[in-house]
């Protein structure tokens, strides 16, 4: 890992002045602390059924409970209210469904945040098609103009996608958060070699990622720019990766400021867009350094620079397709 000695000296600034890595932004609509709730649980009705067959539907939250809450200025748990709707909508839902409704944050000190218009949409997780992200803007209450995130897990508990499922219990899948993100970069471009090259034939592969620029970061995150450097590799891959081919590994995240986010367990995947068989997307939790416990999220278009999938791709041109977040 190159830096080495200063990411010796950053872990000790990472206690000495948290405030300064990896905090929020400090204008007035997003300048309360980031809150991350480690929990979510309960249960939600949906009627008349989610089914194979689309049709509408209405999503009611009454029995959920986040907690394990790490804040400055609300409390360590809260119960979440409120009633989502959508158009259409199948089981599992389909990546073009979402519901829209309005959410309330009661919090256990009695203070409370308003949802107007919060999204729930599936993850497209090929593993898990029962995955779904939340997402709004807080608009009333406490911590009013920061964003809310979470990634959840719904479970049928009664009924099947062939009868209709009329109730799910409900687990998050990463901390659910209110504020951040720690990092949002708007550009990643560079290259990267892949040895000893992708092609049509699946094989072992490793992707060494050397000059892969990330910039156009907002004004709270960490720094403007940054450098990643790392390794990853896969058992087998073929040209364009293909759905269930992975790459692990390890990254680092050099950032402008000479701070250092280290991800020793990050994972590139295919999404199966069938519109981009080159899009892939990164994630891994940061485990050391700027923004410990974070999570890292991109989805990027990694397209062939050098060779063919006949020939063999040797060198891959990198960009992105979404923000580069850690949240």
């Amino acid at each position: 890992m190159r830096k080495v000695a200063a990411f010796g000296t950053l872990t000790g600034l990472v206690f000495a002045a948290t405030i300064a890595i990896g905090a929020p932004p400090s204008s007035a609509d997003v300048s309360s602390p980031v809150v991350k709730c480690r929990s979510v649980s309960g249960a939600v009705a949906v009627s008349p059924g989610l089914s194979a067959a689309p049709r509408p539907q209405t999503v009611q939250l009454d029995g959920v409970h986040v907690s394990r809450c790490r804040a400055t200025d609300l409390a360590t748990s809260a119960d979440i209210s409120g009633t989502l709707q959508s158009a259409a909508a199948s089981c599992p839902l389909a990546p073009d469904q979402r519901f829209h409704g309005s959410l309330d944050f009661t919090w256990s000190n009695a203070m409370v945040s308003y949802v107007q218009s919060a999204r729930l949409r599936s993850m497209n997780n090929a593993d898990d098609p029962f995955e779904v992200r939340l997402r709004g803007l807080i608009t009333g209450g406490a911590n009013t103009g920061a964003t809310l995130r979470a990634r959840l897990h719904l479970a049928p508990t009664q009924g099947d996608c062939s009868s209709a499922v009329t109730n799910f219990s409900i687990s998050n899948v990463k901390a659910l958060s209110i504020g951040g993100p720690y990092a949002n970069c708007s550009a990643v471009s560079g290259s990267a070699s892949v040895t000893p090259g992708l092609s049509t034939t699946a094989q072992s592969q490793t992707i060494h990622l050397e000059t892969l620029y990330v910039s156009g970061c907002h004004a709270g995150s960490t720094a403007s720019t940054a450098e990643v450097i790392g390794a990853l590799q896969a058992d087998s891959a073929s040209c364009p990766v293909a759905a269930g081919e992975r790459f692990r590994g390890s990254i680092e995240i050099d950032w402008a400021n000479h701070f250092v986010s280290v991800v020793p367990h990050v994972r590139l995947d295919s999404t199966n867009n069938p519109a981009d068989p080159y899009e892939m997307r990164m994630h891994g939790l940061v485990k050391r350094g700027a923004d410990a416990g974070a999570i890292l999220e991109v989805v990027l278009h990694v397209a062939p620079a050098q060779g063919d999938c006949a020939s063999g791709v040797t060198e891959v041109a990198i960009t992105n397709v979404t923000a580069f977040t850690i949240e």
